[in-house]
C-alpha cells in the first residue's frame, strides 16, 4: 500500500517520500504514530504543494544565510583581556563571548553554530567559522589584545633599577672604606712622630 511519510522512519524512508508498505504495518504502526498518511490523489496533491513550499522556504533561508555570511566576514570582534608577557590570557574567549559580540553587531546566532573547538587562550588574530545554514558559514575575525602596557617593558625597568641601586650601594661602601683608611693613617702618624726618642 502506498503512503506518504510525514516524518523520517528508520529503514523505511525520509519525511516527504512516497513508499509502498504492508497494510498491517501501515494500520498498526505508521498511522497510529502519525508517521504517514495514505497516498490518495488528494493527499498527493497536497503533499506536492507542501513540498514545493518547503523548497521555496529552504531556498530563501539559504539565500539569507549566504548574505549573512558575507556580512559576518566584514566584522572584526575585538576583546581586551589580561595576559602575561608571552600572550597567554588570564581567562579565555568562548563561544558565548563571540555570540554576545555578534549580537552587539546586530547578528543573532545560536551558540552551537559558532565553530570553536576550544576557547581562545592567546592574544593575536583568530578566525572563527559561524555555521549559518547547511554548508554555508561566515568566517569572523576575532582580535584579542592584552590589557594595558606589555609586562616585558615593566620587567626591563625593574631589572635596571636594582642594578643602579647596587652600583650606588657599592660606591657608598667604597667611600666608607676610603674614609676608614684615611682615619687609620691619621691615627698612625702621631705615633710615628712620638717614637723618635
Amino acid at each position: 500500500m502506498k503512503v506518504i511519510l510525514t516524518r523520517d522512519v528508520p529503514e523505511v524512508g525520509r519525511a516527504g517520500t512516497v513508499k509502498n508498505v504492508a497494510p498491517g504495518y501501515m494500520r498498526n504502526y505508521l498511522f497510529p504514530r502519525g508517521l504517514a498518511v495514505e497516498a490518495t490523489e488528494s493527499n498527493m496533491r497536497m503533499h506536492e504543494k507542501v513540498r514545493e513550499r518547503a523548497a521555496e522556504l529552504a531556498e530563501e533561508d539559504r539565500r539569507r544565510a549566504a548574505e549573512l555570511a558575507e556580512k559576518i566576514a566584514t566584522f572584526e570582534l575585538r576583546f581586551t583581556l589580561k595576559a602575561d608577557e608571552h600572550g597567554h590570557l588570564y581567562g579565555s574567549v568562548s563561544q558565548a563571548d563571540v555570540v554576545k559580540a555578534l549580537e552587539e553587531q546586530g547578528v543573532d546566532v545560536e551558540r552551537r553554530r559558532v565553530q570553536l573547538k576550544e576557547h581562545i587562550k592567546r592574544t593575536g588574530t583568530h578566525y572563527v567559522d559561524v555555521r549559518l545554514h547547511g554548508e554555508i558559514a561566515g568566517r569572523v575575525r576575532v582580535v584579542v589584545i592584552s590589557e594595558g602596557p606589555p609586562k616585558v617593558e615593566k620587567r626591563a625597568e625593574d631589572e635596571e633599577a636594582p642594578a643602579e641601586t647596587e652600583a650606588s650601594e657599592g660606591s657608598a661602601a667604597d667611600t666608607a672604606e676610603s674614609e676608614a683608611d684615611s682615619s687609620a693613617e691619621a691615627a698612625e702618624a702621631p705615633e710615628a712622630k712620638a717614637d723618635p726618642s
